[in-house]
């Protein structure tokens, strides 16, 4: 289930390798320009296209789109081993989600061969009897079965191999629901990071991120002077879904709960971040990984507390001054979240 993350990661170290490079660059043209404003202009801008050629724009957009077509195939991928998967073994549980998700068509017994689930040569009816040629001492002769499909995998009516002995049938449903949740955790991590990795529409790029809308998008030619288009903010709702349904699927599993905490980490909500890796942490299947996000959320905490104290107090509020609601509830959130820092400080020392 781990085989597209070490790509990703690879891809995310190699962008933010390059995006370092260009900034660098951009540093040194400025300081260079300020520093020789009148004087060797032709070796500044030789030294320019030098960079150019070494970390350029056109290198780092060649990257950004190998990155999006890998994010793009790999959702083909496991949305089609969900849906195989839901099939195969006829888990009821996931039909709603996977309605709910557009994987699945209303009718069980339907096939999709849009996404790749009949072998070249196969049928995509149900009823198709096995035409499989036998040899003469009986057994079956593969040779005339249809082909694994481009996903990898085989044709629908190949028995499927047996989970580990000693699991009786209600351990067997579980491992199951297991692994179709964790199917949902990946898809909701690649909606996600392709969600991060969208430039488009003005977009800052990934990790330079201020809030929503600071970047105006770019302006047409021939558009008219003062209506700049307002750069779109990055939404994660198709992450999300994913990760609530996997959620619904295994409640027990800390997972889900721990990718939704990230998720608010990224709106900056950290009261909301605070919850999601409790939830993560407060179950039969506790995801371990969220006790060191956790640990950095109170010590965000802990630095804008004591910022924040400083400034109300400096400032402090006149009598009868009127604190408006939205204002009131944000600072019972970050209480709270900080309340729980100092617990934490106290509790380890």
């Amino acid at each position: 289930m781990q085989t597209s993350y070490p790509f990703i990661s690879r891809y995310k170290q190699d962008i933010a390798t390059l995006d370092r490079a260009l900034q660098q660059q951009q540093q040194q043209r400025t300081r260079s320009s300020r520093q020789n404003l009148h004087s060797n202009q032709q070796q500044n801008q030789q030294q320019q296209q030098h960079d150019q050629r070494q970390h350029g724009p056109v290198e780092y957009r060649k990257l950004m789109q190998r990155f999006r077509q890998f994010l793009a195939e790999e959702e083909k991928f496991w949305i089609a081993f969900v849906a195989r998967y839901y099939r195969q073994f006829g888990i009821s549980e996931a039909q709603p989600a996977l309605l709910a998700l557009g994987v699945v068509p209303t009718t069980m017994s339907v096939r999709i061969p849009e996404l790749g689930d009949v072998g070249d040569g196969g049928s995509a009816d149900p009823t198709t009897p096995n035409t499989a040629v036998h040899t003469n001492d009986g057994s079956p002769n593969n040779t005339s079965r249809p082909q694994r499909d481009h996903f990898g995998f085989p044709p629908e009516d190949v028995v499927a191999p047996p989970l580990p002995l000693g699991l009786g049938k209600g351990e067997q449903h579980a491992a199951r629901l297991a692994i179709l949740a964790k199917a949902f955790v990946c898809l909701g991590d690649i909606a996600r990071y392709r969600e991060l990795y969208n430039e488009s529409g003005g977009r800052p790029r990934a990790g330079q991120e201020d809030g929503p809308g600071v970047m105006p998008a770019r302006r047409g030619r021939h558009r008219r002077p003062g209506l700049e288009q307002v750069a779109r903010a990055r939404t994660y709702h198709r992450s999300i879904s994913f990760y609530e349904h996997a959620r619904a699927l295994v409640p027990s599993d800390g997972n889900a709960a721990h990718q939704l905490a990230i998720l608010s980490f990224y709106g900056g909500d950290v009261f909301d971040a605070l919850y999601w890796y409790l939830r993560a942490l407060c179950v039969k299947g506790p995801y371990e990984a969220a006790v060191e996000n956790l640990r950095k959320v109170f010590g965000r905490a802990i630095g804008e507390g004591a910022a924040r104290w400083a400034r109300e107090g400096a400032r402090g509020e006149e009598e009868g001054e009127e604190v408006p609601a939205k204002v009131k509830v944000d600072r019972m959130k970050d209480n709270i979240v900080l309340l729980h820092a100092l617990l934490r400080v106290e509790a380890e020392r």
